[in-house]
């Protein structure tokens, strides 16, 4: 059985316990992460691109598909 966590982010540089993120997806393949940044103003989008190299770690970014929709 595969899991997916969606983990809403806005803002979250200071906080986000990243190791801890990247360990547990690491050890645990079947558990899946999905962080949803919310047009954060500080560096929480780099933190999830770096993060999203882990193949159970992807990332969306709102203002970005907010972008694309109005083209």
């Amino acid at each position: 059985m595969k899991l997916l966590f969606i983990i809403p982010c806005y803002n979250e540089e200071n906080r986000l316990p990243v190791i801890e993120f990247l360990n547990y997806a690491k050890v645990n393949k079947s558990v899946s992460f999905l962080f949803v940044n919310d047009g954060s103003k500080d560096n929480t989008l780099s933190l999830l691109e770096e993060m999203a190299n882990i193949d159970n770690i992807n990332y969306l970014d709102l203002k970005k598909m907010a972008e694309k929709q109005k083209q």
